[in-house]
C-alpha cells in the first residue's frame, strides 16, 4: 500500500486492518519531514503495532530518495 507522512503518524493504528493484511508499505513524501510535525519512526512503530511482518520502505519519489531499495 502507499502512505504518505502528509496522513499522518497515527494512520495505522486507525486502519489497522488495511495495514495488517499489507505486505510492504511505502511511506512516500519523506522529503517533506522537514517542513511538517511528522515523525516517521513513530509511524514505522505504529505499522509494527499491527503488523510485524511488513516491509516499511520509506521514499521520495520528488527526490529520489529510498527508490534504491526498489533495485
Amino acid at each position: 500500500m502507499v502512505s504518505s507522512v502528509t496522513e499522518g503518524k497515527d494512520k495505522p493504528l486507525m486502519y489497522p486492518a488495511t495495514f495488517r493484511s499489507r505486505d510492504v508499505v511505502l511511506l512516500d513524501k519523506i522529503d517533506l519531514v522537514p517542513f511538517l510535525d511528522a515523525d516517521v519512526d513513530a509511524y514505522i512503530a505504529h505499522v509494527r503495532e499491527v503488523n510485524a511482518a511488513a516491509t516499511i520502505l520509506p521514499t521520495s519519489t520528488r527526490t529520489g530518495a529510498g527508490m534504491g531499495s526498489w533495485s
